[in-house]
């Protein structure tokens, strides 16, 4: 019976994970927001209430906008940082793009009756 000596790649991932908390481990002790075009005191106390810091670098946990951001900016995320928004959160969180996906949605699966959710 031949058995397979994991303990290189084992040892690898093992380096990996500790590399990944060192580099981290700023991030984990203190939190850091930013805020990206817009000045909303109530999020901004709220946060800080809750152990958070303003900073103006790239090296925070939370990022906070006013509107939908660009595509780009979720591209390079890191594993710890959030953003208050999703890709194309405005075509659900419109009340006119929702309508207009509802009834495309309608229109693609008639028969089903499952988007038949709006009055007419």
């Amino acid at each position: 019976q031949i058995i397979k000596d994991n303990s290189s790649s084992t040892s690898r991932n093992n380096l990996q994970y500790q590399r990944h908390m060192r580099t981290s481990a700023t991030f984990h002790n203190e939190l850091l927001y930013r805020m990206y075009k817009t000045d909303t005191r109530l999020v901004k106390s709220t946060l800080e209430c809750h152990g958070f810091s303003a900073t103006e670098g790239h090296d925070w946990n939370l990022m906070w906008l006013s509107s939908s951001p660009k595509p780009y900016l979720f591209e390079g995320l890191n594993e710890f940082q959030r953003i208050n928004h999703f890709p194309n959160s405005s075509e659900i969180t419109r009340k006119d793009r929702l309508c207009c996906n509802i009834v495309k949605m309608q229109e693609k699966f008639k028969e089903g009756g499952e988007y038949d959710i709006i009055p007419e």
